[in-house]
């Protein structure tokens, strides 16, 4: 590496430095503002304690859920806490529906019992056969 990568490297860090220090600082005023809402307006559970916008901590995993400054969860109900902790010590959610799927692609009715389905339940064996398929393809190609 020549002198000016290596000064342009440095200038790089360093301004990646001052951003995480700008939003080490916002987290702080963050939850100091929230903490100040509460006791203004008496909503002591109105503001959940883990809400904030910037991270409280600056290593936090980077996967398909965080964007930007927020974490998001689109769909869940329930504890948000909990889908975390599953999403990030158990399996993700593609994960937990691969599992589901072959699990019920080992035990789809054989010929002879489809012949004995309803129009809908075969339709259900026929859209999922194809789910499977497809993903099948995107994984391999």
């Amino acid at each position: 590496m020549n002198t000016s990568e290596i000064q342009s490297i440095t200038q790089r860090t360093e301004e990646y430095v001052t951003l995480w220090k700008h939003l080490a600082e916002l987290a702080r005023l963050q939850q100091k503002a929230v903490g100040h809402w509460q006791a203004m307006l008496s909503w002591q559970n109105f503001f959940p304690t883990g809400s904030q916008l910037a991270p409280a901590s600056l290593n936090q995993n980077i996967n398909p859920w965080n964007i930007s400054l927020f974490q998001v969860i689109s769909g869940t109900r329930g504890d948000p806490q909990t889908e975390v902790e599953i999403l990030t010590k158990v399996a993700s959610y593609g994960s937990q529906l691969g599992t589901v799927i072959d699990a019920l692609m080992s035990i789809l009715p054989d010929a002879e019992k489809r012949k004995q389905l309803n129009e809908k339940d075969l339709y259900a064996v026929l859209k999922l056969e194809h789910l499977a398929s497809e993903i099948k393809r995107i994984k391999e190609s």
